[in-house]
């Protein structure tokens, strides 16, 4: 209230005037709320009039505790978001205003946990923000992420290069208002049990399930023909599956994460064992005789078992290598040693992809040979009466002999005879031919026998005939054929030797007769003397001889009659027409 006052002397008025002087309104600061609905507003205070609050815009409702005239009321929201409240200072007619901007931004909540089975991608569930700028960044984790389409949408799509356990935070930025939230996302692999395996000679194999992102894998057994035990346990993803019998197996290996996660996947393992076969019995046969049948066998139950055989002597009628079973064959052995083939089998077990070798096992085939005579199968001719001496001989070691002559027309002593070793034998032949004797030799070695024929000619020895007993005078030629038994001269061609013939009587008067020393077919031709008076004899010892072979010598004796010899004195005188006397 101001006065006016006009003093003139002792004369003095005044007048008094209301001045209202009212602040011009002023809303306070523009603010920014985070995470809640209400604000504590600074309009000022006014000295005179009336202040008073309104909404001018904004997405929701406001109201104003305690009441819309408070300079520092209390204004609540229905709805996040920029609101723009002013404050009306009126005055009488003097009315001021201001506008204050009140951003009421969400606080950040970057949404549930989650657990993702098998996926490296994950939707995000930030809460959408009325005002202000979300973001969306890494705080920790295995690998690099990608948010699509971008770091500012609340429910990106969070792509992650790594399996694993990942913090996200979603910040609402509202000017000086930050507020953030995370969230834990857990990328669990897909439970992978590695690669089919099929193995050889082994009860034992590192398995090959995935490692757990963030869970617990654990192993178990599905199925098989035996146990199981899992080294160092059945939570290790590479752990030792020991089995206790040879087969077939499905092992599960399954990932668990938490409640929200949890996948299983099978492999099948085939535990096979080694090949095997039976030991093949050895065999010992002759040469030309049928091998047993090899067939092999095995005690596996497992898959199919193979053979591979080889053979270190093709020579004896089976070839250097073969599969499978060996048949029936003809052993060969044409040497003079036995052949002692080796016969190496190599068993392989198949099953599926797997070829399992085992150890090999060897058996002989041995092909003893034919036991042969080396010596002469046609020995000499032998002339009769003459000893024949054969010594059998083999080139195969220990061969024995054993013989048998059976009876031959013509052969003398006729038989049969038999021995063993050597033959030391005398035949006679007194027939005019040459007459063939078989020795049927059986020959014995390692088993095998042979039978082979020797055989040996024997030449007929000349028989000069008994008591022979031709004549001839004294002073004759003497011409006498020899007779023969079983020849005929000239045309056989006998030969006969002869010392000189024995005369009988032992006379001056008895002479004649000369030796054959070199043998010949001609007759007797000797001429003798014989002025003994009586018959003499001269006896020829003949021996015949045909083709090299001589006969028995025999005597012929010639009678040799005397040739008359008159008395020297047989001359006489006489008188004529006398007697003589």
């Amino acid at each position: 209230v101001l006065r006016w006052t006009i003093l003139n002397g002792s004369c003095s008025t005044q007048d008094d005037v209301t001045i209202s002087y009212a602040e011009a309104a002023n809303a306070g600061p523009d603010q920014q709320r985070c995470g809640v609905l209400n604000v504590t507003l600074a309009g000022n205070t006014p000295s005179v009039g009336t202040g008073t609050w309104t909404k001018v815009s904004g997405p929701g409702t406001v109201t104003f505790a305690p009441n819309a005239n408070t300079p520092g009321a209390t204004a609540t929201v229905s709805l996040y978001g920029t609101y723009v409240l002013r404050w009306t200072i009126l005055n009488g007619s003097c009315s001021t205003q201001d506008d204050v901007t009140i951003s009421f931004a969400e606080t950040a909540d970057a949404g549930p946990d989650q657990g993702l089975c098998g996926t490296l991608a994950a939707t995000l569930s930030g809460n959408n923000y009325s005002v202000g700028t979300g973001t969306w960044t890494k705080i920790s984790g295995p690998g690099t992420v990608s948010f699509t389409p971008n770091a500012n949408t609340p429910g990106a799509t969070a792509t992650v290069s790594l399996y694993g356990t990942y913090v996200f935070r979603w910040t609402i930025l509202n000017g000086s208002c930050n507020t953030f939230d995370e969230v834990t996302i857990i990328y669990e692999r897909s439970a992978s049990a590695g690669p089919p395996q099929d193995l050889c000679n082994t009860l034992s194999t590192a398995l090959a399930g995935n490692t757990p992102a963030a869970g617990t894998g654990t192993w178990s057994l599905v199925s098989g023909p035996g146990t199981v035990s899992f080294t160092p346990n059945a939570n290790a993803p590479a752990a030792t599956a020991t089995v206790s019998t040879y087969g077939e197996y499905i092992f599960k290996w399954t990932i668990v994460n938490g409640s929200f996660c949890s996948t299983n996947a099978n492999v099948t393992i085939n535990y096979n064992p080694q090949g095997q076969v039976n030991q093949p019995a050895d065999q010992v046969l002759c040469n030309g005789e049928n091998t047993i049948a090899v067939n092999f066998t095995t005690t596996n139950t497992i898959g199919t078992t193979t053979y591979d055989w080889t053979n270190s002597q093709p020579s004896i009628g089976l070839a250097a290598s073969g599969t499978g079973n060996i048949p029936s064959f003809t052993a060969i052995n044409n040497g003079t040693a036995p052949v002692v083939a080796t016969i190496t089998v190599t068993p392989t077990l198949k099953n599926g992809p797997a070829s399992c070798v085992g150890p090999s096992k060897s058996f002989t085939i041995t092909v003893n040979p034919t036991p042969k005579l080396s010596s002469s199968l046609t020995p000499p001719d032998v002339c009769s009466n003459t000893a024949f001496t054969y010594t059998p001989t083999s080139a195969t070691s220990g061969t024995s002999f054993s013989w048998v002559r059976n009876p031959v027309p013509g052969i003398t002593p006729a038989g049969p005879t038999s021995g063993t070793g050597a033959v030391n034998e005398t035949l006679r032949n007194i027939t005019s031919s040459t007459i063939a004797v078989t020795y049927e030799y059986t020959l014995s070695a390692n088993g095998c026998t042979n039978v082979q024929n020797v055989v040996v000619n024997i030449k007929p020895e000349p028989v000069i005939t008994t008591g022979q007993n031709p004549s001839v005078c004294s002073g004759n030629a003497l011409n006498y054929k020899i007779l023969l038994d079983n020849f005929n001269n000239p045309a056989d061609n006998v030969l006969f030797t002869w010392p000189a013939p024995v005369l009988n009587p032992v006379d001056p008067g008895f002479s004649g007769g000369s030796a054959r020393s070199v043998p010949s077919s001609a007759n007797i031709t000797d001429i003798f003397t014989n002025t003994t008076g009586i018959i003499g004899t001269a006896t020829y010892t003949v021996t015949p001889i045909k083709d090299g072979c001589t006969g028995t010598p025999v005597t012929v004796v010639v009678n040799v009659g005397a040739e008359p010899v008159l008395d020297p004195n047989l001359n006489k005188a006489v008188c004529s027409n006398a007697p003589l006397e």
